[in-house]
């Protein structure tokens, strides 16, 4: 099968949608599949074609430059937020009449997240040229930024390859948030004509979504995986870490690997850490931190802090078992995580997890695995007193076997892999019976 993968980021850069990314296309090629990832071209140091893991990458368009990103803060803000929001209030089930709105939809979806979207409409041509050049069999847009740009490129393809083409559309399963800008275009999404939807599992009421539109049968629910071989904390302990970050034997590790930005919590790790007051603890952020502002906020938070902070920069995910290996526990208090990979990844390598916000199917994992505590949100005290006992607590090997294999049987990329490919497939089908 050829498929052709739409990602408004794609490894190396660094995060858990781009991880997911990256695993999906790598194993949908070593199942012998010819897999071509079309991306946007963030930084002037990627290349604009590579192959890497039997996967071919083409990166479309140029960095944006500040101006362009202010520009679509405000567009987002006076116009795409409401837009949305109207959507929501109008698209209560399957819409037909909505579908006219797919241009629009198009259009708005390039500026609805700054820079983080995926592409612009100066790029349609390339992209039009790659799926004429390509003929796949499928176009899926594994998220809502590039699921509308995913039907803007069906009929060249079918043009190109005089075959019908399936085109799917992916959502990170966010039906639960508040964000009615998010919740409107999933809506509009579902409600137009794709041949197939992937929705991941966070336990907000994704299957009923998909049966409130009318799409149950054409819709994957997935779960993540992780490979248990690299994230194995028998191997991967992290002594190298601990010893390059100069963190003594008798130091208790808070890991806090993710953005060090507001919406992941950084802040809140900090403002129970201050709390704490241990001179034995450590706090190791391993994370971009794109705002210098809120970094200069986070430090004087913690200037009053009796244990050790540190900052690190975000590393490849290759090297993230390492550092997971080398924290006593690992933070989790971000009001939004769309995939969880970094809190599957600590749950397979056995980490005793401090979480504030969790979905509902991940805080079922940690009462069911015993592998951490939960928090109220905002509440920095009892935060602190699960620090506290975290490191009253403290595993000699710093992991659980019990826990490690728990999680093992919950996060399989085997089964979500086959569950993408059958989607596929029957998504062809149908098709084929037109």
């Amino acid at each position: 099968m050829k498929i052709m993968l739409l990602a408004y980021r794609y490894p190396p850069e660094v995060g858990g949608f781009e991880t997911v990314c990256g695993e999906l296309a790598a194993r949908f090629a070593a199942r012998g599949h010819e897999v071509t990832v079309v991306t946007r071209r963030t930084k002037a140091s990627l290349p604009r074609e590579e192959t890497a893991g039997g996967v071919n990458v083409l990166r479309v368009g140029e960095p944006r430059s500040p101006a362009a990103l202010r520009f679509d803060r405000i567009v987002r803000l006076l116009f795409c937020y409401p837009f949305g929001a109207l959507l929501d209030l109008l698209i209560r089930g399957p819409a037909p009449w909505a579908r006219p709105l797919s241009s629009l939809g198009r259009l708005l979806s390039n500026y609805a997240w700054g820079d983080s979207s995926l592409f612009g409409l100066a790029e349609l041509a390339e992209e039009k040229r790659i799926a004429a050049e390509m003929k796949p069999d499928v176009i899926h847009g594994l998220d809502m930024r590039s699921a509308f740009h995913a039907l803007a490129l069906r009929e060249a393809a079918e043009k190109a390859g005089g075959k019908r083409v399936a085109v799917l559309a992916g959502a990170p399963g966010l039906f639960g948030s508040a964000n009615l800008f998010r919740r409107g275009f999933e809506k509009l999404a579902f409600s137009l004509p794709f041949d197939g939807f992937t929705i991941h599992n966070d336990g907000t009421g994704g299957e009923a979504f998909a049966e409130m539109m009318g799409v149950r049968d054409r819709t994957l629910v997935y779960v993540t995986g992780v490979d248990a071989g690299e994230f194995n904390a028998e191997t991967r302990k992290g002594d190298g870490v601990r010893k390059e970050l100069g963190i003594r034997d008798d130091e208790f590790i808070f890991g806090f690997l993710a953005r060090v930005h507001k919406f992941k919590g950084a802040h809140r790790a900090a403002e129970a850490f201050a709390l704490l007051c241990e001179p034995n603890a450590a706090l190791l952020f391993v994370g971009d931190a794109p705002d210098a502002a809120y970094v200069e906020g986070l430090k004087k938070t913690l200037s009053g802090a009796s244990g050790r902070v540190i900052f690190h920069a975000a590393v490849p995910h290759s090297a993230t078992p390492d550092y997971f290996g080398a924290c006593d526990a690992v933070i989790y208090c971000g009001d939004i995580s769309v995939f969880n990979v970094s809190f599957s990844e600590a749950m397979v390598m056995g980490k005793n997890i401090l979480a504030m916000r969790t979905d509902p199917y991940s805080q079922a994992a940690l009462h069911e695995a015993g592998a951490g505590c939960i928090f109220p949100a905002g509440d920095a005290k009892a935060f602190a007193e699960c620090m506290r006992a975290a490191m009253a607590a403290k595993r000699a090997a710093r992991f659980s076997p019990a826990v490690t294999a728990y999680a093992r049987t919950k996060w399989d990329w085997d089964a979500a892999v086959s569950g993408f490919l059958t989607l596929y497939s029957d998504a062809a089908a149908r098709l084929a019976l037109r």
